[in-house]
């Protein structure tokens, strides 16, 4: 597949057109976006349950108002039954009890109606359905109070016990009108929060255990009053109303289980049990058995108190439910809005992280990287003036600060060596060569002068000279073509040509009676390279040693494969006269020749080393000499086995160091 790239301002070819800085902003763009989606959504759904906490708080305080109401209007029946059953002609407590609990029903009637005034669940004709009730249920209440007073009015013995049953129903129609309407506002507040239904519905039966329980013992107040018997309509009604209360005792034992974790609320629950097992049902079976005959064990002013303090259990757990579900409710809305906040805080900092990274990134990044490629592109076209370092703050840009520093040095050697070379190749070549082989030429020629001769002496003389002039342009011209030639590498085995450079320097090793070892066949020694050039440098190795040895000494040599089997060694060992320790820096410099004081003079022009050293080089290889002053001079070359480097890699390497040349 073809991809199209496009020069930028700097020079930069790049995929689409599109340079670093602009991808970087068009990511920048993209990360906010999608940071932004994120943390919107965590925010909105944190808001969500923020605002759900808020709805349910305030559905609560609806269905808390209802549950008071209802609770207010059920207690005022029994400061009117005790105001009914009290005997004694001094009546001011009880009549001052009645108003208080029916200005306490008032004021709870007010604030649920004010309640359901502000509430914004409701829609107008609901609000309007509910309103109307609350007025019924006054006027309903208002009936009922006002045969109370009637009833109160009159002396004890002329209060008749169908008439305080009459007043007892109005009491409970009021009531069944006001839990109607508090189960409708209970039942919306499930349905619109269903985590809480079961702790509302569990409210909702402890509210009607209540209610059904003081409703059973209102039942008996009318007899007690006048030590009547129950008779059986009577006793029907307070079989179910007690069978009511076994029913709703297993509904909540049934609900109560989730909320148990509350330690409070389970020690009202267990509270609530024991006044039911140990208190309110005996009671109940007891008077019912004494309503047969009409001869009970106490009268209805100590009954009614007995039966108040039996109620306070079952609203007290009713409290402890509706107290633990708001505290559940106000602690996840505070959660949620700390959610909120915290979300809003994190989306906040991740796009000033994101902006602050995207700012540093163009300042240290792309900005050098830009100034940096034009400084590229600028010395490429030649332009090899002092680069100014790159302002950046991290160490990669310095880094590329000094590799681009040190290209243009290199760039700038590169050409002044290019040219010195290719100076030096024309004076050698041409400026030197001819007239110099003319000179040989001319100094080998048969001359018709005695043997004596001065002039022969002389010419004798510019042939050495000539001689040695052609040897350095001959050297200079091999350690040339070593540095920048062009070969395809073989496999060689070095053995091989080790053995081939003895036998070039055999001659001379012979006339200085020089022993040099033969080297074993190694199968191992394989390496890739060009056979030419490894065989000459093998040979002014070899040649350096011999030149460089006294006679009747030895030359030991060795090729093996390295204990990694990942290179060749070679060793080439004399015992000749060696290097001085300050000149083995510059061993490798070319037309460099050392003699200790003392030494004879050997023949060469100095760049055996240096072409031995550039060959090496070219096979990826590495060339280490150690010698002592006296004692002679051990040489160390490795190269790259054939099983590491195939020849494809070995002809790319020769490319790469002819080019860092």
């Amino acid at each position: 597949m073809r991809r199209t790239f496009v020069a930028n301002r700097a020079g930069i070819m790049t995929p689409g057109g599109f340079s670093i800085r602009q991808r970087m902003r068009a990511g920048f763009a993209l990360v906010v976006a999608l940071t932004a989606v994120a943390c919107g959504t965590n925010v909105w759904e944190s808001y969500r349950q923020y605002r759900q906490g808020s709805l349910d708080l305030r559905d609560f305080e609806q269905v808390e108002r209802a549950m008071i109401a209802l609770n207010l209007i059920s207690a005022e029946r029994w400061p009117a039954n005790a105001l009914l059953a009290h005997r004694r002609r001094d009546a001011a407590a009880d009549v001052t009890a009645v108003s208080a609990a029916r200005v306490r029903s008032d004021q709870a009637l007010d604030a649920l109606r004010t309640h359901l005034v502000q509430a914004s669940v409701l829609d107008a004709p609901e609000r309007g359905i509910a309103l109307h009730a609350i007025e019924a249920i006054r006027a309903e209440l208002a009936g009922a109070r006002q045969e109370v007073d009637t009833l109160a009015a009159q002396p004890p013995d002329a209060r008749m016990v169908w008439q305080v049953q009459s007043a007892q129903d109005r009491m409970f129609a009021a009531t069944d009108d006001l839990a109607t309407l508090a189960h409708d506002v209970m039942a919306g507040t499930a349905m619109r929060h269903p985590d809480t239904a079961n702790a509302l519905m569990l409210a909702h039966l402890l509210g009607d255990l209540r209610e059904y329980t003081g409703r059973l013992g209102s039942l008996f107040v009318a007899s007690l009053m006048r030590n009547a018997p129950l008779d059986d309509e009577r006793i029907a009604r307070i079989l179910q109303m007690r069978g009511r209360i076994v029913q709703l005792r297993a509904l909540i034992a049934g609900a109560i289980p989730p909320q148990l974790a509350d330690a409070t609320l389970a020690n009202d629950f267990a509270r609530l049990n024991d006044t039911m097992e140990g208190s309110l049902l005996p009671l109940v079976s007891a008077t019912i058995r004494a309503g047969r005959t009409g001869n009970y064990a106490m009268n209805a002013e100590d009954f009614t108190r007995r039966i108040m303090r039996d109620l306070r259990p079952a609203e007290q757990l009713r409290d402890r439910v509706m107290d633990v579900t708001r505290a559940r409710a106000v602690e996840l809305r505070d959660a949620a809005r700390f959610r909120m906040a915290l979300s809003a805080a994190e989306a906040a900092c991740c796009i000033a992280i994101l902006f602050l990274l995207v700012r540093g990134t163009q300042r240290t990044l792309s900005k050098p990287l830009d100034a940096l490629s034009r400084g590229i592109v600028a010395l490429s076209q030649g332009d090899v003036s002092p680069i100014v370092a790159v302002p950046g703050t991290g160490p990669e840009i310095a880094r590329l600060n000094d590799a681009l520093d040190r290209l243009r040095g290199a760039y700038a050697r590169r050409e002044v060596l290019e040219r010195q070379r290719n100076d030096m190749l024309t004076l050698f070549s041409h400026d030197m060569r001819a007239p110099l082989t003319s000179v040989v030429v001319l100094v080998g020629a048969p001359a018709a002068c005695p043997l004596d001769c001065t002039l022969r002496e002389r010419l004798h003389e510019i042939g050495r000279l000539t001689r040695h002039t052609l040897a350095m342009a001959d050297g200079f011209a091999q350690v040339s073509r070593a540095e920048a030639g062009e070969y395809a590498p073989e496999l060689v085995n070095v053995s091989d040509l080790m053995n081939q450079a003895r036998d070039e320097v055999w001659s001379r090793a012979s006339e200085k009676e020089i022993d040099v070892d033969d080297v074993p066949y190694c199968d191992d020694a394989l390496v890739h390279g060009d056979p030419v050039l490894l065989s000459r440098a093998l040979v002014k190795l070899l040649g350096n040693a011999v030149e460089y040895s006294a006679s009747h000494t030895r030359i030991e040599c060795s090729v093996e494969l390295a204990e990694d089997r990942a290179s060749v060694r070679c060793v080439i060992r004399d015992h000749g006269y060696g290097i001085a320790a300050e000149d083995q820096a510059r061993l490798f410099e070319r037309y460099r020749r050392f003699r200790l004081k003392g030494q004879p003079d050997a023949k060469g022009v100095g760049l055996g080393m240096a072409f031995a050293k550039a060959v090496v080089e070219r096979h990826r290889g590495e060339i280490r000499v150690h010698s002592v002053a006296w004692q002679g001079t051990t040489v160390t070359v490795t190269l790259p086995a054939a099983g590491v480097c195939g020849p494809a890699e070995t002809m790319h390497s020769m490319e790469a160091e002819a080019v860092r040349e």
